[in-house]
């Protein structure tokens, strides 16, 4: 059976936070109301796993599901647009884990509770975005634990002595010896200082201030709005806090006077999550950075970025994507704390006429363990099983990106301390403005002049604005109690 499985994989397009797939639009089949036999889709990797589900469970033709592939930045307001119209439903829909608790909330799903069986491996973490008053509405095929990706080469050349290694040594010594030093974020900056020192500025341990935001939102432990009595009350947890103050001093840097006025007095490289900057540093070589700085006029220096703050399909969708001249020279820590980000949960239509069926092929994609280790071992792609995973860890040879490193076993070890806070339906508005928008000018000072809203001595004032931003776009919410710490 599991040989039927194992076949090309047409397509795989990971979900996540701020992508938007380039996908088009495929008409409606079938009739009206509830009576399709549709699974509706941001992602076109489902149709490959639907065809191995039918590979294994022989269906005919006129029973089989088909896929409906919905380009990401319209997929909420078609799918929204399809509940309250009550036309044109679909049986199964895949669902991002942030916007996933809006639809949950809203009872359009039936619980998947009996696809939880008493041998259940799953990474425990991943229930969570799929859970709303202990009922599991949505369930995972992939787990996507996190950790710090950097570079050895630029380790080896700027940190050699502070990590004490050496250029003959192997990577996983490398992984050792760095992570040693960033097991707390006070280490991770003062790494940050021994590259930027050893460089003359020319070493940034992040390409954008963003990246950490990826750590510090997973490990809250207050949702964003907590209901007490029917009352939603905003909340901005201490993890949040601790984020505002890393990147602060992850953006002042090395200046004595405690104000940042150039890029090169900062730990950072100015770009933000995914602009060209951000993806044009993973491919940085060190003879092009050693090149710019022989040259006359220092406008056309290029810095090296050590590392980025990427969950796990951020190896193959983003690095190995971007960073062809520096592979081979990357390898992956545990970092600060354990985070996770991006997933895709399945979830079937309450009531719909086949919920059934779609339960079934819930069932197969997310506990079948013949077809999750297929899966792991055509894509790269983290599956949510323990078990299956440890299979594929134990046969991997290590990734030659990542100069032979096995990055499953960071990754596994990640899944199972990974306890990401709890969600609410405002998740996706309030992490993108608080995280994004927000941060971007916070702690950057310019020629002795603020620049930005508020800084860490007057970080209460910095949140109050936030807060006032999110009850100008959501009345009801209760902001007169934000603070958690």
């Amino acid at each position: 059976m599991e040989g039927k499985m194992i076949k090309s994989v047409a397509k795989f397009i990971v979900m996540l936070l701020i992508a938007i797939p380039i996908i088009v639009l495929i008409g409606c089949s079938g009739g009206s109301g509830s009576g399709n036999r549709v699974i509706f889709s941001f992602t076109d990797e489902i149709q490959t796993m639907l065809e191995m589900y039918y590979d294994d469970n022989p269906t005919p033709e006129k029973e089989k599901f088909t896929v409906q592939i919905i380009a990401y930045e319209e997929f909420t307001n078609q799918l929204t647009s399809r509940f309250r119209s009550g036309q044109n439903i679909p049986a199964l829909v895949t669902l991002e884990e942030k916007p996933s608790r809006a639809f949950i909330e809203r009872n359009y799903f039936t619980s998947l509770d009996s696809l939880i069986t008493s041998d259940n491996d799953m990474y425990e973490y991943t229930f969570n975005a799929g859970k709303f008053n202990n009922v599991q509405y949505g369930l995972s095929w992939q787990a996507t634990p996190g950790g710090f990706f950097f570079r050895t080469d630029i380790a080896k050349k700027f940190a050699s002595t502070y990590l004490d290694i050496t250029a003959s040594s192997t990577v996983n010594e490398i992984v050792a010896a760095v992570q040693t030093k960033i097991s707390t974020w006070e280490g991770f900056i003062e790494l940050a200082s021994v590259l930027h020192t050893n460089s003359n500025g020319g070493v940034k341990i992040l390409s954008s201030n963003n990246d950490p935001s990826r750590v510090f939102i997973s490990n809250r432990e207050v949702p964003w709005v907590e209901t007490i009595d029917k009352v939603e009350f905003f909340r901005i947890d201490e993890s949040v806090k601790k984020y505002f103050e890393t990147i602060e001093a992850l953006e002042i840097g090395n200046n004595s006077s405690g104000k940042a006025i150039s890029t090169r007095d900062r730990f950072v490289n100015g770009s933000n999550d995914s602009d060209t900057t951000w993806f044009a540093d993973m491919n940085t070589t060190i003879a092009q950075f050693d090149q710019s700085r022989s040259n006359s006029d220092d406008s056309d220096d290029l810095n090296l970025v050590f590392g980025y703050f990427l969950p796990t399909w951020g190896l193959h969708y983003q690095l190995k994507n971007n960073g062809a001249a520096t592979s081979g020279n990357w390898a992956v820590a545990p970092g600060p704390q354990a985070f996770s980000d991006g997933g895709t949960w399945l979830a079937v239509t309450s009531g719909h006429k086949y919920a059934n069926q779609a339960k079934d092929i819930v069932k197969y994609l997310t506990t079948n363990k013949a077809f999750l280790k297929a899966w792991a071992e055509q894509t790269g792609d983290f599956v949510n099983s323990k078990s299956v995973m440890q299979q594929v860890s134990s046969a991997f040879i290590g990734d030659a990106f990542l100069g032979g490193q096995n990055h499953y076993d960071i990754f596994m070890s990640a899944a199972e301390t990974n306890n990401p806070g709890p969600l609410s339906k405002y998740d996706v508005y309030i992490s993108n403005t608080a995280v994004r928008s927000w941060a971007a000018n916070f702690g950057v000072r310019t020629n002795d002049e603020d620049v930005g809203i508020k800084y860490s001595q007057n970080i209460d004032n910095y949140f109050q604005a936030l807060a006032d931003d999110v009850k100008s776009n959501y009345s009801a919410i209760n902001i007169s109690n934000w603070k958690t710490w």
